[in-house]
């Protein structure tokens, strides 16, 4: 009996997603981006160890945008923090009998060389990559030393030589999926806090806030007497392992709206402080916070959150900033409000007394 096309049928793979790290977000590339793409691609440096070291000419570099294009597996590399296109990288080759791909013509401005923006850009490939892939290939000039280090750094196996597309042969990197998860940086737990973490929570918030500009040395102070005062409404470890590398506190906050003389109605939280270790910032690991928190609000039915931080930071969460939500002493968009309920919040922003001991802004 023969089986039938829907049953053997495989679900779509998406070769052209969007991907979001802490530092990069990586999305298809389009027609109307060649020229941002090109001005990343403009510097000659950037192409001086590669086989096509003329690339960076425009006319040039216009036959490597039509295969970005035409491949419809190619993706723009954007710095969140500024929002400009930093570079270009693509998916090619996908074998679904293997369950091999490759990862390849890729470049990063000069300013982006080194391991924080290559490693999350790869990170975020590979991570997608084997979701339906056992096997990463990536081919790399005989002569293109900077890139076969950086590739081994990854943990991929020098496996011998192939041919390009153009012909042109090329050292031959292969990167299996176990080899890659056991390399990876292991997730934070989060979990609420007990009582022995005490200690430590004051630790990492001290830790993180030291000798930052807006810090006042005093963060630690608040969560205490949040929790003191039973005002904590949540506070959320991250555990690696069996060490705490960070917290957020939940207090709830009022909104007094002054041109009616009305409180919005309760259901409102403030998030923060928000400390994470030094050594693990720009790891994933505030962001796993700021998610659990949000999380958690929603599940106990919360009507909204606000927040006095970075608002390129926060809002990839979803929060924004309104005129009509203000916040005494902080002028531009710096208080911003997420809520959960579909209102609009209005009014003036009074966090718990607790707060009076120092500036909330957060980290």
């Amino acid at each position: 009996m023969k089986r039938s096309d829907a049953a053997g049928a495989m679900p779509p793979i998406d070769l052209q997603p969007t991907l979001h790290g802490e530092l990069l977000t990586l999305r298809p590339v389009r027609e109307e981006d060649f020229d941002a793409v090109h001005s990343a691609a403009s510097d000659p440096l950037i192409w001086a160890q590669h086989p096509q070291r003329d690339r960076w000419r425009r006319e040039v570099f216009a036959e490597y945008f039509r295969g970005a294009i035409e491949s419809r597996s190619a993706f723009v590399v954007i710095e969140r923090s500024s929002g400009r296109i930093i570079g270009c990288t693509r998916y090619h080759g996908h074998d679904p009998i293997t369950r091999e791909i490759e990862i390849g013509w890729t470049f990063l401005t000069r300013a982006h060389w080194g391991g924080r923006f290559n490693g999350e850009m790869k990170r975020l490939m590979l991570d997608h990559a084997f979701t339906f892939v056992d096997t990463v290939i990536l081919l790399v000039g005989p002569t293109n030393i900077r890139s076969q280090t950086a590739v081994q750094r990854l943990g991929a196996v020098r496996a011998g030589t192939r041919r390009d597309d153009t012909g042109l042969e090329s050292v031959l990197f292969m990167l299996d999926a176990k080899a890659w998860r056991s390399r990876a940086e292991p997730r934070p737990l989060i979990r609420p806090e007990r009582e022995p973490d005490h200690d430590a929570i004051s630790a990492v918030i001290e830790q993180a806030f030291r000798g930052a500009a807006h810090a006042s040395g005093t963060e630690a102070l608040i969560v205490s007497a949040l929790r003191r005062n039973a005002a904590l409404a949540a506070s959320l470890v991250a555990e690696i392992g069996d060490r705490i590398v960070g917290h957020v506190a939940l207090s709830p906050v009022r909104i007094d709206d002054g041109a009616s003389g009305h409180l919005v109605p309760e259901g409102w939280f403030g998030l923060g402080p928000l400390a994470v270790r030094p050594e693990q910032q720009r790891n994933g690991v505030g962001a796993a916070l700021v998610r659990g928190a949000l999380e958690l609000l929603v599940s106990r039915r919360a009507r909204g959150c606000v927040v006095l931080g970075d608002p390129a930071y926060y809002g990839r969460f979803g929060f924004h900033s309104s005129p009509d939500l203000v916040f005494p002493g902080v002028s531009g968009p710096y208080l911003q409000w997420l809520a959960f309920d579909g209102s609009t919040p209005r009014g003036t922003v009074t966090y718990h007394a607790a707060f009076a001991v120092a500036p909330c802004v957060e980290r």
